[in-house]
């Protein structure tokens, strides 16, 4: 629809095969699913035949009663599990910025909503859940339907049962927005942490899970602090149970120099993701949150122009130590923590790789053919391959017509505001008189003639 793209996520089109903790994969290829900040939906139908081509796209692919009131910021798709069932496996559910969850199914159309939340809901995850006192993770996550975990700028996440819609708990006192990722529900290293036999599911029957969270911290003068990592357990009586029991394991305050945007978990290598408006990404221990490898952002380019790092939106796993992050001076980062023969910032040798873009990069995701999204401020959703691979490539046209966009975009950004976007902001007189809307706001002003 022309407006920012802030969210993105993929369903299948097929017979598919999913998992809980990455995306779905179909062989008949597969729906880009993206979300916009008119409160739009669009999905793209991406073909196998002829590289994943687009065959088909459709906005508000179900208009009744699928267009948002406000922005999407955030996509997760449900698994094409049998333990869904009708009308949930192979759907999706949304997050808001109007505090409302909204369920749909496969064929895009909405289920139900789940209400709670009081301000944006910008993160969604799933929470596998396995019996207690250990047994076979795999084989319970085949046979218990994950939990929904959601977190929103009301300073709360929430664990959801999404067949019921009921809320089974909140985790609350945050520090301002929350994002969340779901972890293993038995650590993957025990001997890590002293808090492993809680997290492993001391309770006495029923069934045991962990995630993590992050808040972006409390303003305090020109300062955010209290930035914060937790992990939770949860324990759950039965499947049926109302209300979850939740436990603080960890909390790893302040290591990063500013608010935490977005976190992920990489099953891989059992670590924590988190990305800050202080340019940079930390890889975390996957059971005490500790970091152990700071990720910065190159910084080749800054909207602001005094070299300063940009914020960092957004953070996804590509899987074989590939990382990726989504940056507001538009661009898209990618490091590769283990070719020290490539880029990896100073997790390894060498440069990430730097993807520009003419506009602010809200989103990245990994997609189940190992190609990357972006959703960008310009409107436009953009895939990447790897290079080499000249057959899936854009025409050279597309990828001119690119980088005049991102030329164009910068020379704007250095000359700065035009006289006529000056004359519209509030009166610096009026400085003392405007009040915020929201934690940490920044208001520009026209002050004689100059914002």
């Amino acid at each position: 629809d022309g407006s920012p793209v802030r969210s993105v996520t993929t369903i299948p089109t097929g017979p598919p095969t999913s998992s809980f903790a990455g995306s779905p994969t179909c062989a008949d290829g597969y729906q880009l699913l993206t979300g916009s900040y008119d409160g739009v939906l669009t999905s793209h139908t991406l073909a196998a035949a002829d590289g994943y081509a687009v065959a088909r796209t459709a906005v508000q692919p179900n208009s009744e009663g699928g267009r948002h009131p406000h922005y999407v910021g955030a996509l997760l798709p449900i698994p094409a599990a049998a333990e869904f069932g009708e009308p949930l496996a192979g759907g999706y559910i949304t997050g808001c910025r109007d505090g409302i969850v909204r369920v749909f199914g496969p064929d895009h159309a909405p289920v139900k909503e789940l209400r709670g939340h009081e301000n944006n809901v910008s993160s969604l995850a799933w929470l596998e859940l396995a019996p207690s006192g250990g047994g076979d993770t795999a084989a319970a996550a085949g046979a218990v339907p994950p939990l929904l975990l959601s977190g929103s700028w009301d300073g709360s996440a929430r664990i959801w049962n999404v067949a019921t819609g009921s809320c089974l708990a909140t985790l609350g006192e945050h520090e301002n927005g929350v994002e969340v990722v779901g972890l293993p529900p038995v650590p993957v290293s025990p001997s890590s942490g002293g808090d492993s036999a809680a997290a492993a599911g001391s309770a006495t029957g029923g069934l045991v899970g962990r995630l993590a969270t992050t808040s972006a911290g409390i303003a305090q003068g020109n300062v955010i602090s209290n930035h914060r990592v937790r992990i939770f357990s949860v324990h759950l009586p039965t499947l049926t149970s109302p209300v979850a029991t939740t436990a603080a394991l960890r909390t790893v305050s302040n290591d990063h120099a500013g608010p935490i945007r977005s976190v992920a978990y990489d099953a891989a290598t059992d670590s924590i993701l988190t990305a800050s408006n202080d340019g940079t990404v930390k890889i975390r221990d996957g059971t005490t949150a500790e970091s152990h490898t700071t990720l910065p952002h190159p910084a080749t380019f800054s909207g602001s122009g005094d070299g300063q790092p940009p914020m960092l939106l957004d953070v996804a796993c590509l899987g074989g130590g590939r990382y990726a992050c989504a940056a507001e001076d538009g661009t898209c980062v990618i490091w590769h923590t283990q070719d020290t023969t490539n880029n990896s910032g100073s997790g390894g040798g060498g440069e990430p790789q730097t993807l520009d873009h003419p506009g602010s990069v809200w989103t990245v995701r990994s997609l189940p053919n190992g190609d990357i999204a972006t959703g960008c401020q310009d409107g436009y959703v953009r895939i990447y391959t790897a290079a080499g691979n000249a057959a899936r490539c854009a025409p050279p046209e597309e990828v001119a017509a690119l980088a005049a966009a991102v030329a164009a975009s910068r020379t704007s950004k250095a000359q700065g505001p035009s006289a006529e976007e000056v004359a519209a902001l509030p009166k610096w007189e009026m400085c003392a008189l405007t009040q915020g809307r929201s934690e940490g706001q920044v208001q520009m002003f026209n002050k004689g003639g100059r914002a």
